[in-house]
């Protein structure tokens, strides 16, 4: 019987860069970056308007997790365009 391991990430409304660590990279290469790792999408709940999103992953259950391997989640403060822009227009 198959075991699984679970993570969840929260993603930002329209946020196409996410940050990573200590560099800043697409959406779209880290959602990849995940699949490589072995990890699959299986949920995208929308937390409201503002919100933005909170995405559900699970993969066959190993020891890797168990040997120092972390779920690489991105930085809550990422420099995004957008974001300064729209932040900007609040003030």
């Amino acid at each position: 019987m198959t075991r699984w391991e679970y993570a969840r990430v929260h993603i930002p409304v329209d946020m196409e860069y996410i940050q990573l660590q200590d560099q800043k990279i697409r959406l779209v290469d880290y959602l990849n970056y995940l699949g490589d790792k072995g990890w699959e999408l299986v949920g995208v709940i929308p937390l409201g308007e503002s919100a933005g999103y909170m995405f559900f992953f699970k993969r066959p259950k190993n020891d890797s997790l168990s040997q120092g391997e972390t779920f690489p989640t991105p930085s809550p403060d990422c420099d995004h365009p957008d974001r300064s822009s729209h932040e900007e227009s609040k003030a």
